[in-house]
């Protein structure tokens, strides 16, 4: 004698990226979409300066403390202050997106905050939109242009 059960599941997010098989219908405020991940980390950037100027935190070392990871990260998420302000303006303002979709990566950022001329920041970034957006995106139309 053979018995079958019938149940419906849908897949959730689970920790480190993995999937979890949860019982019942998908819940209908779940989203496959998400905020970019450096306009997570130009809002904490945010977050951590105001925490340091506040004297909440003594300094970087307390700071990653306090956040569970190593001080040269909480260095490397400061630096988006030295981002132009059009630009950290339209990091904030990045629309929601598919996982794996960002129009771009902390990598190059890293890079647009090391030049110390807010308008060549901008005209880097213009110039990098293109190469990550062959076509014509919404994304790109909205980047802070070069003063």
């Amino acid at each position: 004698m053979s018995v079958s059960i019938k149940m419906k599941v849908h897949f959730a997010p689970g920790n480190h990226n993995h999937r979890v098989l949860r019982k019942g219908k998908q819940p209908k405020h779940s989203k496959s979409t998400r905020l970019p991940r450096v306009t997570r980390l130009m809002a904490l950037a945010l977050r951590y300066e105001r925490l340091l100027e506040q004297g909440l935190v003594k300094n970087h070392q307390e700071l990653a403390d306090l956040a569970g990871v190593e001080r040269s990260q909480i260095s490397t998420i400061l630096r988006f202050r030295l981002l132009a302000p059009d630009i950290q303006e339209w990091l904030l303002n990045l629309p929601e997106t598919e996982k794996s979709k960002d129009p771009i990566g902390m990598i190059e950022l890293r890079s647009i905050s090391a030049t110390p001329s807010w308008e060549k920041q901008c005209e880097q970034l213009r110039h990098l939109i293109p190469n990550l957006y062959p076509t014509s995106a919404p994304e790109a139309s909205a980047l802070p242009k070069a003063h």
